[in-house]
């Protein structure tokens, strides 16, 4: 059984209550997977294999559904990089605006959320008049380590 030891599930799970939504064990466990890996990048496969480790019986349209839900009440994100789709989730860490950087090799996806960042927006913002609530910017380049190799 899943013991509640993370204080932002807690949080996520008292939230979800609040507005209504039933916590199954289903999406307790998909919850849980998330908080305990919140710099992970999901896909779906390797999310169903996950859940499914907890419970052999959680079924495709189930993990449909419930991150479907999840990015209704913006508690977790969807973000296609390379025609695969990525599901994270979103923390206050990692504020409403976070660059990936995505090398083209390897497909290692590293986070950046910086000050140059909201600086960068908030020109955006100022130049076109768009209030920005949310989002997140791919950037697409080579990683350090695939660099190194290709020296060799």
């Amino acid at each position: 059984m899943i013991e509640l030891e993370n204080v932002y599930l807690q949080n996520l799970i008292d939230f979800l209550e609040k507005i209504g939504v039933k916590i199954t064990l289903t999406r307790l466990i998909l919850l849980k997977t998330f908080t305990d890996n919140p710099d992970v990048h999901f896909d779906f496969n390797s999310l169903l294999k996950i859940v499914k480790k907890e419970d052999p019986n959680y079924g495709v349209a189930t993990l449909y559904r419930n991150l479907d839900m999840l990015i209704k009440k913006n508690i977790i994100s969807v973000n296609t990089i390379n025609n695969v789709k990525y599901y994270e989730i979103i923390t206050p860490q990692k504020g409403n605006i976070h660059t990936h950087l995505i090398c083209k090799y390897c497909n290692n996806v590293e986070e950046y959320s910086g000050y140059e960042v909201i600086q960068f927006l908030n020109l955006i913002k100022d130049k076109y008049g768009f209030d920005i609530n949310y989002g997140s910017i791919n950037v697409y380049g080579i990683c350090k380590k695939c660099r190194e190799k290709l020296k060799e």
